[in-house]
């Protein structure tokens, strides 16, 4: 969005700030929170605004909710921090920038108005940019057709499990646990009173552990009542029982080695220092790399930001947090502290965080298709030229689409110039049913491949990186790739020539599965999952010698381990041969499965593959004298949707000339060819 565009959400979120008593702004980052409060509190006053995210400090936050409640804020801008929990109070409206990429998220949040007898939640989306858009319309279409995301629970989490171990053998040695909490692990039986045991009894008496310790097969039935490990195998049960008791060798000793394991009573005992790590370094959210910002004189804390933020910050820049400005004195990376004193309202900048985007819901891709599809449909024949908006076609188009999808007259007459735009170009629009790959050349003098598939980021993204690790052995070389939610992008060079639609014929359902999990050992996906598995698992320590342990001494520590788990993954390239070989290592296994199924979705490429070879889903391949409506977005995809180490200056799809509004030669003449050039080339 331009810097006009912003000015103007700004001015109707101020007008809509003050036709109301309290408001919610709801945004996708705490970047954008941090931007958006500080603009807001230079229209309305800092007084009247403040912002709330998961990087401040928990007392900052707290106050933030205090004021609200109160009335002494009219507007809080606020990331995912507020969307579940208690009441903040009476809020009369919720503003979302963008949308949120699921159709829970957004009743979720917009629901957080209207909280008193016969009101009625309501919620304004703003939107950034015509993909923004269409997803916002059909968010509104999918919420007021009752639809729902498919919840998605984690399968037998090795990691956790590991975690889950430790505590329960480090929990048995007679210390006392209030009797609430043993029956709440305990099966209910029939014949027992409410509590079923006293308060005061031991860890040592439940099911299966005693003073000597948990007997093996107590604890695998224990382990197997739970929902998640309910198809536990007892082989996959005994190799992380080994893990924890041989723990892992490497260069500096034994890592994760917590439990002693007698084979002959089958017996399980921790080992000195089990307990204290499962209570520093337990939880299932995985650490990022960030730095305390801590205020002086009073060392009170402030909240957190990125490594790389802190890291390029000098003494003397002033930072935005909190909606107040500080002054940053001293950076301290040994103990990962950013100390800052007030600034007094001096003009910050705003601090940066990285983070994983959420990718877009299966139910609302499976939306947006049929939105597409319902809006070309509506549509058949007409061209976006002088005159198109007084056909009655298009009258009628419109106002379907306000009565259906809630927008106004400006944003449904630019949603559908965005599809008939896109369609002229590429002959049809892309839709769960449709694949369309579209390539043209870039201002570079090489290729841009596009494939049209609004299917979401992790099918995408699976989709991406096998096909980029299928050119790279094809074509012996390594190309820049990226993958959104509604399509991925590589850049092809001189010697990549092929028929377009042979990119469809590429993969098979039957032979992709190898080629992703080739592919995806090289991607940093591995490395960042691989850290937070063994994180979770107790291998490495959040905290050590009653400090924190600094992320760079995390990694370091991370790399150490994967080198010796596995230890190919880690090699020179130069001397491997063939694919790399898994290791059949529980941790490892963890890992692979948290990258193909949920940083990525396997499943669902196969079915999309399957759905090509079937002929259920069609595709169509188009070479385009300039870049259609549909691939700006792809083009300019921000850095997380990045599928190679390339940074942003030196993507080769930036290299592309994009026009916002088709030149009317284009849209009446695009895709005719010249039938004496068509002959001459049949000639030659």
């Amino acid at each position: 969005a331009s810097n006009e565009m912003w000015d103007e959400i700004y001015e109707r979120i101020v007008q809509l700030v003050n036709a109301h008593r309290s408001t919610l702004v709801f945004v996708n980052t705490r970047r954008l929170a941090e931007r958006i409060a500080h603009q807001l509190g230079e229209r309305l006053g800092e007084d009247n605004v403040a912002a709330h995210h998961g990087s401040l400090s928990r007392k900052l936050r707290l106050e933030a909710e205090r004021k609200l409640k109160e009335g002494q804020v009219k507007v809080l801008v606020a990331t995912a921090s507020l969307e579940l929990g208690i009441d903040v109070g009476t809020v009369d409206l919720v503003c979302h920038i963008s949308s949120p990429r699921s159709i829970a998220v957004a009743l979720q949040r917009v629901g957080r108005s209207g909280h008193w007898r016969g009101a009625v939640p309501k919620g304004r989306f703003f939107v950034t940019t015509r993909d923004d858009l269409a997803e916002c319309a059909v968010l509104v279409r999918a919420i007021r057709l009752g639809e729902l995301d498919r919840l998605i629970f984690p399968e037998g989490s090795l990691d956790v499990l590991a975690q889950q171990i430790v505590a329960c053998c480090a929990a048995a040695g007679g210390a006392a646990v209030p009797a609430a909490a043993l029956e709440a692990s305990r099966p209910h039986q029939s014949g027992k009173n409410e509590t079923g045991v006293t308060a005061g009894v031991t860890a040592g008496e439940d099911a299966g552990a005693t003073n000597s310790g948990w007997d093996e097969d107590e604890l695998f039935a224990l382990v197997k009542r739970a929902y998640p490990y309910r198809s536990l195998s007892r082989e996959t049960f005994d190799a992380v029982l080994t893990m924890l008791s041989e723990g892992i060798a490497s260069q500096r000793g034994r890592y994760g080695a917590y439990l002693h394991h007698d084979r002959i009573t089958r017996k399980l005992r921790a080992r000195r220092g089990a307990r204290l790590a499962a209570i520093t370094s337990g939880g299932a959210i995985p650490d990022n790399a960030l730095f305390a910002v801590v205020a002086e004189p009073d060392g009170g804390s402030v909240g957190t930001v990125d490594e790389d933020f802190a890291v390029e910050s000098l003494a003397g820049d002033i930072m935005l947090l909190g909606n107040t400005s500080w002054r940053i004195r001293r950076v301290e990376s040994r103990t990962s502290r950013m100390l800052v004193e007030d600034a007094h309202g001096a003009p910050p900048t705003v601090p940066f965080w990285r983070g994983e985007a959420p990718a877009r819901t299966a139910e609302l891709s499976q939306q947006l298709g049929e939105l597409r599809k319902e809006i070309s449909d509506r549509l058949p024949g007409v061209v976006p030229v002088e005159g198109w908006r007084s056909l009655p076609i298009v009258a009628d188009a419109v106002s379907w689409l306000r009565e259906e999808c809630g927008l106004d007259l400006s944003g449904a007459e630019q949603l559908i110039q965005y599809i008939l735009e896109g369609r002229v170009v590429l002959g049809d629009v892309p839709t769960q049913t449709t694949i369309i790959a579209e390539r043209f050349f870039d201002e570079g003098g090489g290729m841009q491949l596009i494939i049209h598939a609004p299917f979401g980021g992790r099918i995408n993204k699976a989709w991406g990186l096998a096909l980029r690790k299928r050119f790279c052995r094809g074509f012996n070389f390594e190309l820049q790739a990226a993958a959104t939610d509604n399509g991925l992008n590589i850049a092809l060079a001189e010697q990549h020539s092929f028929p377009l639609a042979d990119v469809f014929q590429f993969l098979h359902s039957e032979t992709m599965p190898p080629i992703l999990e080739q592919a995806a050992l090289d991607s940093p996906i591995f490395q960042t999952r691989w850290r937070w598995d063994a994180t979770r698992a107790l291998a490495l320590l959040r905290f050590q010698g009653g400090k924190k342990v600094p992320p760079q001494i995390q990694r370091m520590r991370s790399d150490d381990l994967l080198a010796s788990v596995f230890p190919d993954v880690a090699a020179c390239q130069e001397n491997i041969e063939g694919d790399i070989k898994i290791p059949e290592h529980p941790l490892v296994r963890e890992v692979m499965k948290d990258v193909l199924t949920e940083a990525l979705d396997i499943e669902g490429l196969g079915e999309v593959l399957r759905g090509i070879e079937q002929g259920r889903i069609r595709c169509l391949a188009v070479d385009t004298p300039v870049p259609s409506q549909f691939s700006h977005e792809i083009l300019n995809a921000n850095p997380y949707a990045y599928l190679d180490d390339a940074p942003l200056e030196e993507r080769r799809a930036r290299a592309v000339e994009m026009r916002r509004v088709l030149p009317a030669s284009v849209l009446e003449e695009v895709g005719a060819l010249d039938p004496a050039a068509i002959a001459q080339v049949q000639q030659e």
